[in-house]
């Protein structure tokens, strides 16, 4: 039990590191609201229904055309990490510097250090950068209902694809063998200089795992609703949600780590637990 916890303090940071970028991200976006006006109409649950369904459809595309040919494997989850760093990171710099020119600089910056420095430190803040970017913007076009049936949705779907369709699974392997995690690397000890490619390799070998990853989709959801929550409700029930997204994030980590034999697990569920209560919480003070 105090390995756990030591290991659970070790990668906790990089928590409230994501969540205090994602305030940094809501306050630039209030202090700099003369660049971007917030959508009057939020997206239904129709349009996000309809976004999730072809998703999916892409992802079996995908998780077939990985079966089949394995050979491509490397070129399609080094171009997906690289769209998603660009997407998210151009979001992010551009509403927090005010430039569409800066953040572009500073978004192909990153991605030329991820790509030559292969640091798991700087894999981890580039992805970081992103899903900020992508979880704020998602979050303004929802309102905190949908918001909430989103989160069960996605839970129970996270649920199937791991222990029952097991699609998810076997497309975390494949990002492994790709050298191309779109998530983060906690580490259980810290190494600043532990480079991804290494870390990734004792994974593939079953060596003794000295990290865990988190994925994006774990995180980007949670920080849509919280964004949400922030803008449509105030700054003291997002703070709230905010705390319980922690506790969330914590109690998903000691669940993987309390296994006796660590295996994939869906993460979303506890962390989409702990938010849920956290925002009835704050509606009932």
């Amino acid at each position: 039990m105090i390995r756990i916890l030591s290991e659970i303090l070790g990668v906790s940071i990089f928590s409230f590191l994501l969540l205090f970028l994602t305030y940094f991200k809501v306050s630039a976006f209030k202090s700099l609201s003369f660049l971007l006006t917030p959508p009057s109409k939020s997206l239904s649950l129709e349009d996000i229904l309809f976004s999730f369904g072809v998703a999916l459809f892409l992802i079996l595309v995908l998780v077939y055309i990985l079966r089949k040919r394995r050979a491509l494997n490397k070129v399609l989850f080094k171009i997906l990490l690289i769209l998603a760093l660009f997407i998210g990171n151009s979001l992010f710099w551009e509403i927090n510097l005010g430039s569409a020119l800066f953040g572009l600089v500073i978004t192909l910056a990153l991605i030329g250090m991820v790509l030559k420095f292969k640091l798991w430190l700087i894999h981890d803040l580039a992805l970081i950068f992103a899903l900020v970017g992508m979880g704020f913007h998602l979050g303004i076009l929802i309102t905190p209902l949908i918001g909430v049936a989103l989160l069960v949705f996605l839970s129970v779907y996270d649920f199937v694809a791991v222990y029952f369709t097991k699609h998810m699974v076997d497309t975390a392997k494949a990002m492994i063998q790709a050298q191309a995690p779109l998530g983060l690397i906690l580490p259980k000890r810290v190494s600043f200089k532990a480079k991804t490619s290494d870390l990734l390799q004792e994974y593939q070998e079953d060596k003794a795992k000295n990290f865990i990853i988190l994925g994006a989709g774990d995180l980007l959801f949670p920080l849509s609703f919280l964004t949400s929550v922030l803008f449509k409700e105030g700054l003291e029930q997002g703070i709230i949600v905010a705390l319980f997204s922690v506790l969330g994030i914590l109690l998903s980590i000691f669940i993987f780590l309390s296994q006796s034999k660590e295996k994939p697990m869906p993460a979303l569920p506890p962390i989409a637990l702990m938010i849920l209560v956290g925002y009835l919480v704050a509606k009932l003070i």
